[in-house]
């Protein structure tokens, strides 16, 4: 990379990617409950932290769409034909079973993480406009994210509002992390890498051998108020601190090179792992890892399924 900070960043990514494989695949469910609590708002606070006043609204509609919106589309009519097809010949293709598989309600099965770009995209347009004409002052920027917060955990405790097209109820949640990880660009995380590190094995420790909670961002459970959000915060700045101590090594270009097919991965690794004949998790979540990157390195190498598979236009 040629920049630091941007390799800390893709290197967190990479992090962050290989968390939500784990996540998935692993049957492990107090490391997969731990890992649930911040694998995705990681990837919102993230895109925080590289939101910028200054663009122009319309620029970064474009920008997104090409970058989120394509390969959603591309992998929508690339899976949701397949899903249906299965449902066919199992004899489950029902209108519920089809709502329930559909990227227009986020998914589920192997398109189980298409919630992630729809949510980003509105939000980080919803975002934008928000930090270029209303909230000029860190106050209103905290204000903002405290009462959508409240709301957010509200919905919760009512079923029939847990369901909209294109996800738009977590849109709720996720704009308070990404202006908390606009706020995050303040934080001078090499000068305290090593106690936010600490922090953060910390707070593990008290998740595990103490008070936990469940988190799953996609369905609405958001955890203990408050709690909830301090440790999505608390872990996602301990992965940025680690990802700084990562860099300018091997293994640190290796994950930051995940990092940068990160939206691959997320799109592939679930079709990839429910059709690998093999039953060892985590044999399965490497060749998941694997194999996403290998789609990820040959689809560079033209423009149009790099313009499909990675969003890139260039």
């Amino acid at each position: 990379m040629n920049s630091g900070r941007l390799e800390y960043i893709d290197i967190a990514k990479g992090l962050g990617i290989i968390l939500v494989v784990v996540g998935h695949i692993s049957p492990n469910k107090e490391l997969n409950q731990l890992i649930y609590t911040f694998h995705m708002p990681l990837f919102f606070l993230i895109a925080g932290m590289f939101i910028r006043n200054k663009s122009r609204t319309k620029a970064l509609v474009i920008k997104n769409f090409y970058r989120i919106i394509v390969p959603l589309i591309f992998f929508t009519f690339l899976f949701f034909p397949y899903q249906l097809f299965n449902l066919k010949i199992t004899g489950d293709l029902t209108f519920k079973n089809t709502v329930a598989i559909s990227p227009l309600f986020g998914g589920n099965g192997i398109t189980t993480t298409f919630w992630f770009p729809e949510v980003l995209f509105m939000s980080l347009i919803i975002v934008h406009v928000l930090r270029k004409n209303v909230l000029k002052e860190r106050s209103h920027i905290i204000i903002l994210s405290l009462i959508l917060l409240f709301f957010s955990h509200l919905i919760t405790s009512i079923s029939y509002l847990k369901y909209f097209p294109f996800s738009i109820n977590v849109i709720l949640y996720a704009i308070p992390l990404l202006l908390v990880g606009n706020l995050l660009t303040f934080f001078d995380f090499r000068k305290y890498k090593a106690s936010v590190i600490f922090l953060m094995v910390i707070a593990i420790g008290i998740f595990l051998f103490g008070f936990n909670y469940k988190f799953d961002m996609k369905n609405n459970i958001y955890g203990v108020p408050v709690y909830a959000e301090f440790m999505a915060i608390l872990l996602t700045s301990g992965i940025l601190s680690v990802s700084i101590f990562l860099e300018d090594t091997k293994l640190g270009a290796a994950i930051s090179y995940i990092g940068n097919a990160s939206l691959v991965i997320m799109f592939l690794h679930q079709f990839i792992q429910v059709s690998l004949p093999i039953s060892i998790p985590w044999i399965k979540i490497m060749l998941a890892l694997i194999f996403s990157l290998i789609i990820y390195f040959f689809s560079k190498r033209h423009p149009v399924s790099n313009l499909l598979i990675n969003g890139k236009r260039y």
